[in-house]
């Protein structure tokens, strides 16, 4: 299942609807349904917070074998950030001594099996994976 949408927030409903549309088709269970919904809309929002300057829609794929979820977002025209690559952040330090940013690329990081990215010609692909139980 895939769909495209603007590059701008207001297009998030529409995210957690095609989420929750393929969880329902797919017969996903309630805790990875959510796992796929907090990880379209982290990847989702990072494209559009950071790259609100890139030139079309934002193309979202959802897949399912036996036994994963497949999650790809594509971001036609951006810069390459690899989310592969973030630091962890310390989530021991106290609150003042943190910087903000990354906790959400480690939540995904913590609750998929594999983030994988790959880039090529202004055309960014962050390609996340989730075992069914």
């Amino acid at each position: 299942m895939q769909q495209k949408f603007g590059r701008n927030l207001d297009d998030l409903p529409a995210v957690f609807e095609l989420a929750g549309r393929f969880c329902d088709e797919q017969e996903i269970d309630a805790a990875t349904r959510w796992v796929v919904e907090l990880t379209l809309e982290e990847l989702f929002v990072n494209v559009v917070r950071h790259n609100p300057g890139g030139s079309g829609e934002v193309l979202i794929e959802l897949d399912r074998a036996v036994d994963r979820v497949t999650m790809t977002v594509t971001d036609f025209d951006s810069d390459r950030f690899d989310p592969t690559e973030a630091e962890t952040p310390d989530i021991e330090a106290p609150l003042e001594q943190r910087r903000p940013g990354g906790l959400g690329i480690h939540l995904v990081k913590t609750m998929t099996d594999e983030l994988r990215y790959e880039y090529a010609d202004r055309v960014s692909k962050t390609i996340v994976t989730k075992k069914l139980e």
